[in-house]
């Protein structure tokens, strides 16, 4: 699992969230450039949270195990 692609899925995430609480229509188009605007406005923070993410987690596990000479 990229790092950036699980990033951007919690920013969007983030957005859809905010996007219902205020009770605004989620459509697709607006949905892509508002989650674009939240990644780079909380990048430093959504890359932290992807990478203690248990996907990230278990490919990060996943990765040692096929390597074990390569510790």
């Amino acid at each position: 699992m990229h790092l950036i692609a699980l990033a951007r899925w919690l920013a969007r995430k983030a957005v859809t969230a905010e996007w219902k609480a205020q009770g605004r229509k989620v459509e697709f188009v607006g949905i892509a450039e508002a989650t674009n605007v939240y990644l780079m406005e909380h990048r430093n923070e959504l890359i932290k949270e992807a990478w203690e993410h248990p996907v990230a987690q278990e490919y990060r596990q996943q990765q040692r195990m096929r390597r074990p000479g390569k510790r």
